[in-house]
């Protein structure tokens, strides 16, 4: 009998970091794939996420960043399984340069997200959050709110994955008329879509309602500010489902209070919670969501469900949903 350890296979290491959340199955798929340590705390330290992913083979991130200096000190990592459908906090660029795979979990929660977009846009297009204020203050004036329909209007959508298809369906149940921006626009997309591909700024002039659907990269990074609150000539609905970063925070504040826009719906923001003296809190005209779009039972399970499977995927020998 062999009782040196040689011969043994080694299973792989896999590091689970904060914030992801595993059920029961989950776990019992992970620990048949290699030795699986789940780091519950935050990082202590700064050089905590180094220690935790030094001597892994796969790391299984949520919003922890993964940058150069932790890439390049993981001599053994092979694998980050992103348990999110962004992958901004991962240097993608470090990863490739080391031959390290990133996957992540698209379209896990578009049904989830394109519902809270619409709702967002529902709300402010029916002043929910002034009425509701009115009625507790104890008013009744009706005449005090008017409305807009959604019915007719322009519906803008810029990216069109799986959350953006899926707003744009929902929009079109509501009678709108669909205005998309995508980077890879073409008929057959637009004519199952039911949407018509424009450019950027065309979709800015005619968008009475504007919804942000795009990933977060260094191109889109800051991709509405002052010129594109310049050209919104229908004074739209802004709703943000995406990231925090696509818009200049600063621009906005300055487009509601001139009128350039008739409100916001943010589920996602710059600084992520927000600072006390964060000037964008003090707007009416904005409805704040703490990032919640895509948290729905539904959505969690199948988030995790595909984070895991990519994980199998990939020791099988056919990575997917690779992003590096």
């Amino acid at each position: 009998m062999n009782h040196s350890g040689e011969g043994r296979i080694r299973r792989p290491r896999i590091s689970v970091l904060s914030g992801v959340v595993l059920d029961q199955d989950a776990m019992a798929r992970l620990e048949s794939c290699g030795e699986l340590t789940v780091h519950r705390g935050e990082p202590a330290r700064g050089d905590e996420v180094t220690r935790r992913v030094k001597d892994s083979k796969i790391v299984i991130t949520s919003t922890t960043p993964l940058n150069a200096d932790v890439i390049g000190q993981a001599p053994n990592l092979e694998l980050i399984s992103v348990w999110s459908a962004g992958y901004d906090h991962v240097d993608i660029a470090a990863a490739s340069k080391r031959g390290v795979v990133v996957c992540n979990t698209p379209g896990y929660a578009a049904v989830s997200v394109a519902e809270h977009a619409m709702a967002l846009a529902l709300a402010l297009a029916k002043e929910l959050p002034q009425s509701d204020r009115h009625v507790r203050q104890g008013g009744y004036d009706w005449s005090a709110f008017y409305g807009m329909e959604l019915a007719g209007k322009t519906f803008g959508i810029v990216g069109t994955g799986a959350t953006g298809s899926h707003i744009a369906r929902l929009a079109r149940c509501f009678g709108c008329h669909v205005l998309a921006c995508t980077k890879h626009p073409s008929a057959e997309r637009a004519a199952r879509l039911g949407v018509e591909y424009v450019d950027l700024e065309n979709l800015l002039r005619k968008s009475e309602i504007l919804c942000l659907c795009a990933a977060l990269t260094p191109e889109t990074e800051g991709m509405i500010g002052e010129g594109e609150f310049a050209l919104m000539e229908q004074k739209p609905i802004l709703i943000n489902v995406a990231r925090g970063r696509l818009i200049d925070q600063q621009a906005l504040v300055r487009a509601l209070r001139r009128g350039r826009i008739r409100g916001a719906g943010l589920d996602v923001l710059t600084q992520e919670p927000p600072g006390e003296d964060e000037s964008l809190l003090r707007e009416e005209q904005v409805i704040f969501t703490p990032h919640t779009a895509a948290v729905t039972p539904e959505s969690m399970a199948a988030l995790t469900r595909l984070c895991v499977e990519n994980v199998e995927a990939y020791l099988q020998g056919s990575p997917q949903n690779v992003v590096s």
